[in-house]
């Protein structure tokens, strides 16, 4: 299965710069910038599900704060302390 999956990067990857030889150097620009944001965008998402939950109007984040907040030893609980 590994072969295969190496075997199918190996071809997308000769067909992609076969296709780069083609443009002109402003098509590559245009390439290059597309590309460049997309790693960008990629970074920050990664930066956003990689930072702490601070989202204090969350429901769910609300909800565990109240029910650890109840327990007072860090386990988690099945009710907060005012019975939702």
């Amino acid at each position: 299965m590994q072969q295969q999956n190496s075997g199918v990067r190996k071809q997308a990857r000769a067909a992609w710069l076969a296709l780069y030889d083609t443009l002109s150097p402003d098509q590559k620009l245009v390439v290059r910038d597309a590309v460049n944001a997309r790693i960008a965008q990629a970074e920050a998402f990664r930066a956003q599900m990689r930072a702490p939950r601070t989202d204090s109007n969350n429901a769910v984040f609300r909800r565990e704060r109240r029910y650890a907040a109840s327990c007072g030893d860090g386990r988690p609980c099945l009710t907060s302390s005012d019975g939702r």
